[in-house]
């Protein structure tokens, strides 16, 4: 999961940390020394809609300005994985004002033109994936700004549980308490709900029916330091398809399709054929190193008997364990996890040849899943450093192979390690310096360890789809939610068939699902981010 600490106005001075993420250079600086203290926070409210496993999340705050100077800044929201945003207002004089999306150079460019004109922007820019911002000007001296985000996402499912994720950690982003936190979560499905609680932070849960909850947290003078964290899970009663449609008249329409298969839920003992890839350059060095090495220790010890493995680091170089993949036998793992202890972290980071090396490995001829496992921290820095000419080759070279890429701390380059993962198509999961390494990879692995259908893929029926994301879906593991986005032609009722292997003979399961016309605006979005 794709997480960052940022939330809060950031002052445009050149050389403000932001918090744990690293440093926004602005130039030139506004205003002169001395600097004027971080915004502090009035109200932070919160209003999020979970349908099933749809979430719709409304984020109201007012900043505070103490200073004796009129100030101006980057607000800053750390978005989940895939979501989109549909609306950011700011209030201008008590007076709701809509902001344009667009990409960064031209907002910069429409900022300064609306600077020299004295008129407050609200401009919402992509600041990498995953990351918005909006410039905000003339934040009044002792006076207040508010402003309003609306954005959805699809909740991410870990084993039978949904997690739906707050970014709440802003402890080390304002110097005072938030005087007024306000989050309420209204869930609700078309079956029954068990199971809503947080680990995280004392909710109060209240329950409407067995098919709806409230959830509240609302504190006082508080400055939270760590993310908000719901879990629940629907009931097996119609588990299976979930379809979601929007079509405006004389167009075709769009189409989000959600499904946990009931069949083979309880996973394979499906061969599986998996290549470690573990970065070990000077960046890595430390415990950061140490938690990766108890990852891969983990993941070793736990292969079965008719699985096939290799593990292979990198820096500078790229040095594999084995010429190829071996059998997970029990001689085998114990060479795995001596290599594994004895690896030590220093050179730059050669990702291209680490990559092709390791895809090189795969047997194209084996009915095993095929499965590449990717650590990373940094971004390349020897050999071939061009991003297209590392997808290309990577693409040249695969194989059929799922990657699955982990991106460790904040200086890396989340973009191409995006792209990577969908040109083998896997998932990238990014790790925060305050995450556990060893937690994050032991929970995935576990997730993948049951493989329930193999070289699986979706026929609409009746119903022609285009423009389909993912394109491929590959493996389908015990469990896993399967998230499927395109455009449609025509409406009504079909069969949709969900085909693919197990155990190496073919089989075909039915769903039943109505391309009805509806109105959801959200689905074009999320769709486009796609």
């Amino acid at each position: 999961m794709r997480r960052f600490i940022f939330l809060s106005i950031i002052l445009l001075l050149a050389g403000i940390a932001l918090s744990d993420g690293g440093i926004i250079p602005i130039e030139p600086p506004y205003w002169s020394l001395p600097v004027p203290p971080k915004l502090s926070i009035g109200e932070h409210i919160v209003d999020v809609e979970i349908d099933g496993e749809l979430a719709y999340t409304t984020v109201d705050e007012v900043f505070i300005n103490d200073n004796d100077v009129v100030l101006e800044g980057d607000y800053i929201f750390p978005l989940p994985e895939d979501a989109a945003v549909s609306e950011f207002y700011m209030y201008v004089d008590g007076k709701k004002i809509s902001a344009e999306i667009m990409d960064a150079d031209e907002a910069e460019r429409l900022y300064q033109e609306y600077i020299r004109k004295k008129i407050d922007p609200a401009l919402l820019s992509f600041y990498g994936r995953g990351l918005f911002r909006a410039r905000v000007s003339d934040i009044p001296a002792h006076g207040k700004k508010r402003v309003q985000l609306k954005y959805s996402e699809i909740v991410k499912k870990e084993g039978s549980l949904n997690c739906y994720v707050y970014p709440l950690n802003i402890d080390d982003f304002t110097e005072k308490p938030i005087k007024n936190l306000d989050i309420k979560i209204n869930l609700k499905a078309d079956r029954d709900i068990v199971n809503v609680f947080s680990p995280s932070h004392k909710i109060t849960v209240n329950m409407k029916s067995t098919r709806e909850y409230e959830v509240v947290l609302k504190q006082e003078d508080v400055k939270p330091d760590k993310d908000l964290y719901l879990y629940y899970e629907l009931t097996e009663e119609g588990y299976g398809l979930s379809l979601v449609t929007h079509k405006e008249p004389q167009e075709d329409g769009f189409f989000l399709l959600l499904m946990t298969p009931s069949v083979g839920k309880e996973g394979l003992d499906q061969a599986r054929e998996i290549v470690f890839v573990v970065d070990k350059s000077g960046s890595m060095r430390g415990e950061k190193i140490e938690q990766v090495k108890k990852a891969l220790s983990y993941c070793v010890e736990h292969l079965n008997l008719i699985d096939r493995f290799n593990v292979i680091s990198f820096s500078s170089e790229v040095a594999m364990l084995f010429d190829e993949p071996v059998s997970a036998n029990e001689d085998n793992k114990a060479k795995a996890l001596e290599y594994i202890d004895s690896i030590e972290a220093r050179g730059g980071t050669n990702i291209n040849e680490a990559l092709i090396k390791s895809l090189e490995q795969f047997d194209s001829n084996s009915n095993a899943v095929r499965m590449l496992i990717f650590l990373t921290d940094g971004k390349p820095t020897i050999g071939t450093v061009d991003e297209a000419t590392i997808l290309d080759n990577i693409a040249k070279a695969n194989e059929s192979v799922i990657g699955y890429i982990f991106g460790v701390g904040y200086d890396l380059n989340a973009f191409l390690l995006d792209r990577i993962s969908e040109t083998l198509h896997g998932m990238t999961e990014y790790i925060a310096p305050y995450e556990n390494i060893d937690d994050a990879v032991v929970r995935f692995y576990d997730a993948i360890s049951k493989p329930a259908l193999v070289d699986a893929r979706l026929d609409f029926g009746e119903i022609e789809v285009y423009d389909v994301q993912p394109a491929k879906l590959g493996s389908i593991f015990a469990g896993q939610q399967i998230v499927v986005m395109g455009r449609y032609k025509g409406e009504g009722i079909t069969s949709i068939y969900l085909t693919g292997l197990i155990e190496g003979v073919e089989s075909t399961y039915t769903f039943t699902a109505d391309f009805k016309k509806s109105k959801h605006p959200y689905i074009p979005v999320l769709w486009a981010t796609r």
